[in-house]
């Protein structure tokens, strides 16, 4: 018994479709990476936007004015009061296949305090404040999201 096999276009077109494979598919994961850095950003300041949080009541004098702020309770993501540390939430993309996403990543400056939120450095710990992982909630906040982007972008390029 024998087979025999004959190129027609269709064959060309599947051949062509699998050499241009490598590059679909690393334009897809970068495309993934820029929508997972928005997505972290926007779910991060969310996360920290969100009321009520369950800390101490102070009383705040801005403007001559004064109001109560609710601050975060230990592993909770921080209150915002000012939104310095909010609003320098920032991501980069480095490669092809790493994101850094945190505090004054691409350029913003950020406030000296976010070392004591995170507790990501030595010099951030301290005896009177627990953490407050703002970048570590956001990101579990997002996880399913991100690997959805993964999905749909190599999906898209692929088909």
């Amino acid at each position: 018994m024998s087979a025999k096999l004959e190129g027609d276009r269709n064959n060309a077109r599947a051949v062509s479709k699998l050499k241009n494979t490598e590059r679909l598919i690393k334009k897809g994961l970068r495309a993934a990476m820029f929508k997972c850095g928005k997505t972290l950003i926007a779910t991060t300041s969310k996360e920290i936007l969100r009321k009520p949080k369950s800390g101490r009541t102070y009383n705040v004098y801005r403007s001559g004015r004064k109001r109560r702020h609710v601050a975060s309770a230990p592993y909770e993501t921080h209150a915002n009061l000012t939104g310095a540390a909010r609003k320098s939430l920032s991501y980069q993309l480095r490669g092809q296949s790493e994101i850094l996403f945190g505090y004054g990543v691409s350029g913003k400056n950020a406030p000296d305090y976010v070392k004591y939120l995170e507790q990501i450095t030595p010099e951030g710990k301290t005896r009177r404040m627990k953490p407050r992982p703002s970048i570590q909630n956001g990101v579990n906040a997002s996880e399913k999201d991100m690997y959805q982007h993964f999905d749909d972008e190599v999906e898209k390029l692929l088909s």
